[in-house]
């Protein structure tokens, strides 16, 4: 959520949904923002947590991909306009 909010610059939304799957036996969570997105050359370095793109240190992305495999979860994102974060 703090990335999501981070990234909008004046004015936007920022989406929570969650929903489950129970054919799946799991819980989606997705984030949407109408922020700025991750520009194409810092998308490699996003969940490191020493590569602040806002000069702001950002562990959210870095703490979900060291939490997620442990709960044999995944996680992703999609950087396309109108995509969930």
């Amino acid at each position: 959520m703090d990335n999501a909010l981070a990234s909008i610059p004046d004015t936007g939304a920022v989406t929570l949904s969650v929903r489950g799957e129970p054919d799946a036996e799991r819980v989606r969570v997705e984030v949407a923002d109408t922020g700025v997105g991750i520009p194409e050359p810092d998308k490699a370095r996003s969940s490191n947590p020493i590569f602040p793109p806002s000069g702001r240190h950002r562990l959210g992305l870095a703490i979900v991909q060291s939490i997620i495999p442990n709960t044999r979860g995944s996680s992703g994102w999609d950087n396309s306009p109108g995509a969930p974060a």
